[in-house]
């Protein structure tokens, strides 16, 4: 049978996909390869998946996401010039970096505030946060959380009358399952120190909606587990 339960896909390396035959699949970056196994146990899953512009850009993540064969395509911060990439039709959007923040805004408590400061949480020196705030004073690009958390609100915006089931989004840092040269230059440490923050601001209307098969998630969002022998 069919759940109505939504799913979103991370890449931390060690989650065990959920053997539920969801009606729609989220995936961030290069974790779409992980929703291949969805696609054989339900061909007519929907699949949208989520990459940040400069992720998209390799072709270690372009690759899997054109593979996966997505519905639609959310594109973060930049924008793409794309050529026939994908054999199958696929609705692509670009969020630029003031549409992504405000979409962002309205699912966390004193918004404006909640966002500023976890981004100001992001590891590094602090000549390099103050040049961070003057940024967005005059730029307004900042990135807020990660494409894995930015999955989740987009899962819960689009299915408000469903729950979020949240497999290998990790909020304690770490790499992918897959190898990434962008691992070496990028440190998500640093911003799962924002998703940390975040997620303890989100709106409870949502964070009860949101259940995950990873117990680190769990304790750090505190959220709900999802066990996939149990009905919630």
């Amino acid at each position: 049978m069919q759940s109505n339960q939504i799913l979103v896909l991370g890449s931390k390396p060690g989650s065990i996909l959920p053997k539920v035959k969801f009606k729609k699949v989220y995936t961030a970056n290069g974790a779409a390869e992980r929703s291949l196994f969805y696609r054989k146990i339900n061909s007519t899953v929907n699949l949208t998946c989520v990459a940040g512009s400069q992720s998209f850009e390799q072709d270690l993540t372009s690759s899997r996401i054109i593979k996966s064969k997505p519905n639609k395509l959310i594109i973060r911060f930049n924008k793409i010039k794309f050529s026939k990439l994908f054999k199958s039709k696929c609705e692509v959007k670009f969020m630029n970096y003031k549409n992504q923040w405000i979409f962002q805004k309205k699912f966390f408590h004193n918004a404006n505030l909640s966002l500023l400061m976890g981004e100001l949480s992001y590891k590094e020196k602090f000549t390099k946060k103050i040049k961070r705030l003057i940024k967005f004073i005059f730029k307004e690009n900042l990135q807020g959380v990660s494409t894995g958390f930015f999955s989740i609100l987009l899962a819960l915006h689009e299915n408000p009358n469903s729950n979020i089931i949240v497999c290998g989004i990790g909020m304690s840092g770490g790499g992918h399952f897959y190898k990434n040269p962008r691992n070496t230059i990028y440190n998500y440490d640093s911003r799962s120190c924002v998703d940390r923050y975040l997620i303890n601001k989100l709106k409870k209307k949502y964070k009860l909606r949101i259940f995950s098969v990873d117990s680190d998630f769990v304790k750090i969002s505190k959220t709900n587990f999802f066990d996939s022998n149990s009905k919630i």
